[in-house]
């Protein structure tokens, strides 16, 4: 039986922060979408990942982390692109998922992957394929960027009302890195992971 409505939270979660929970937590209520797939990507062709990663400790700490959000078991951490082999494109991801899940799709972004969409392969597949939720985040500039979308893509959007948080996985890593306590940007037992997996400690 197909879910009757799914969203699909991709990145790389290198490591999963607060940031990311708070765009979880607010589509987890001010939506009712039935099922939320969070899916970390195993090689994003959108960057490069220059340290020493790996993706199933991503998929853990996310575990850890969502498990202190109030969703009931709507949130589920997908490893579907982890077990693919090759870059992970959304648009081969969503098709997948409309094909077999759901065709009833919200693509959730942040901002600064709202912001550069129309640079993803095949994007006007992504458009066709889902809604997009997205999240604004300081220091990146929307401005102008939804009306574009709607006008030249017949975007479906969605504006997720979240208060923004200054923290992001590359000052965590080089936290890290310098054996320092991170848990002021990440869940405790993410942090505890961290330290203990020895994670990051090559640098970043």
């Amino acid at each position: 039986m197909k879910d009757p409505s799914i969203a699909i939270y991709g990145g790389t979660f290198a490591p999963v922060h607060y940031g990311h929970l708070a765009v979880l937590e607010a589509l987890a209520r001010q939506t009712d979408i039935g099922r939320i797939y969070v899916m970390p990507t195993n090689i994003p062709p959108h960057k490069r990942i220059d340290f020493d990663d790996d993706p199933m400790k991503r998929a853990e700490m996310l575990r850890l982390a969502v498990k202190g959000i109030d969703a009931g078991d709507r949130i589920e951490i997908s490893d579907y692109e982890l077990k693919k082999e090759g870059p992970s494109y959304t648009y081969l991801t969503l098709t997948y998922f409309s094909e077999n899940v759901s065709p009833d799709i919200t693509f959730v972004c942040g901002a600064d992957m709202f912001a550069t969409l129309p640079r993803w392969k095949c994007s006007e597949t992504i458009f066709r394929l889902a809604r997009i939720a997205y999240a604004e985040r300081p220091g990146v500039d929307l401005s102008g960027v939804a009306e574009r979308y709607v006008n030249e893509y017949g975007a479906r959007l969605l504006r997720l009302d979240i208060e923004p948080r200054d923290c992001s996985s590359t000052m965590i890593r080089r936290l890290a890195a310098e054996g320092r306590d991170v848990s002021e940007y990440t869940p405790p037992a993410v942090a505890e992971y961290i330290r203990d997996n020895r994670l990051y400690r090559s640098g970043s």
